[in-house]
């Protein structure tokens, strides 16, 4: 089993990484956060790629992306699977995705990060548009 939710979870990074390929913001893989956007902001904005397809322990380290990356990103974009966000046993609208949900909201406050939680990857593509472009991507897109 635990190499089947690894599989899911490396197949949900490569799908955000299409949604972020086809945003217009520049945006590059990392060891650290899966993702770093860029936009006109002066800190980039961390993306958490998340993807779980069965009951699992990746809901629990969602808490801790915020205590890690909060110092780093001062807005940090948690994409999750839509079958995890909307799961009533062991996803997010269940007790425990709830609790974890509160547990992010007191980790965003003591680290002064907003944080986005994704519910799946056309969520993730509609936040990306509300994101302000780098000036230098705009004459860019103009040009082109």
């Amino acid at each position: 089993m635990g190499k089947e939710i690894n599989d899911s979870g490396i197949a949900w990074e490569k799908e955000v990484k299409l949604v972020l390929e086809q945003s217009k913001h520049g945006f590059k893989r990392l060891h650290k956060c899966d993702y770093e956007v860029y936009t006109d902001e002066p800190i980039p904005i961390g993306v958490e790629a998340k993807g779980q397809s069965t009951i699992g322990t990746a809901d629990e380290k969602l808490p801790f992306t915020v205590w890690k990356y909060g110092d780093t990103y001062k807005k940090l974009i948690i994409c999750v699977t839509e079958e995890w966000y909307d799961n009533e046993e062991w996803g997010l609208q269940s007790k425990k995705g709830q609790l974890i949900l509160e547990n992010i909201e007191f980790n965003a406050k003591i680290k002064k990060c907003k944080v986005i939680i994704c519910r799946g990857l056309d969520n993730l593509a509609k936040n990306l548009e509300k994101l302000p472009q780098k000036k230098e991507e705009n004459i860019l897109n103009f040009l082109n």
